[in-house]
């Protein structure tokens, strides 16, 4: 028996193939049942469309919010909701109506980034682009921030996002993988560790 490309002339220690085929089977077993713990690839494209997707899904929320609110209590609807700095007070009740309205798209985006990333190691960078964008924008609506009601609302609703968005992503890659799924999973990788056995002993 010898191997490919090698002049050995021993047999394959046993105990050894035993662990290569191991390794095999649980690679193909990851890859198969457990997809989002694939190999990361830096994609540039990829990047800018789930940012461009997830500000959009942020100020969509943001409105149909509002639009809510304006139902329910007769608010009026205008930009200064969205992108002046002022609007966010704990003074009045329009105010308070801006914090709430934060706090549920913060939730909505944690859900954004459980559809759109779905890996909890980026939720952080993606929530703290959203917020940081936002705060560009507002920039250029109603000038530099000058509020601490602003910041502390903001980076509140930043981390609220990011965190609850980490939790739900680590729950879908945690999730319990079904005994039929694992059934299927292991006949194939029995398959395939035969043709791979093939091809590496002659």
């Amino acid at each position: 028996m010898y191997y490919k490309g090698f002049k050995a002339k021993r047999p394959p220690n046993p105990q050894l193939y035993a662990y290569v085929h191991v390794f095999h089977v649980f690679k193909l077993h990851v890859s198969t049942l457990m997809p989002l713990y694939g190999q990361d690839s830096f994609s540039p494209r990829l990047i800018i469309s789930q940012i461009v997707c997830i500000q959009c899904i942020h100020y969509i929320a943001q409105g149909l919010v509002f639009g809510l609110f304006h139902l329910l209590f007769r608010s009026r609807l205008h930009l200064d909701l969205f992108f002046a700095w002022e609007a966010a007070t704990i003074l009045d009740a329009p105010g308070w109506m801006v914090i709430c309205n934060s706090l549920i798209v913060a939730l909505f985006g944690a859900v954004s980034l459980l559809v759109v990333v779905e890996r909890a190691k980026k939720c952080f960078d993606f929530a703290f682009t959203v917020y940081f964008l936002h705060w560009i924008a507002t920039m250029f609506y109603s000038g530099f921030p000058s509020s601490w009601a602003w910041w502390v609302v903001n980076t509140g609703c930043m981390i609220i996002m990011a965190v609850a968005g980490e939790q739900l992503c680590m729950r879908t890659e945690l999730a319990d993988i079904s005994l039929e799924k694992l059934r299927k999973a292991w006949g194939k990788s029995g398959k395939n560790g035969k043709s791979s056995s093939k091809a590496i002993i002659v």
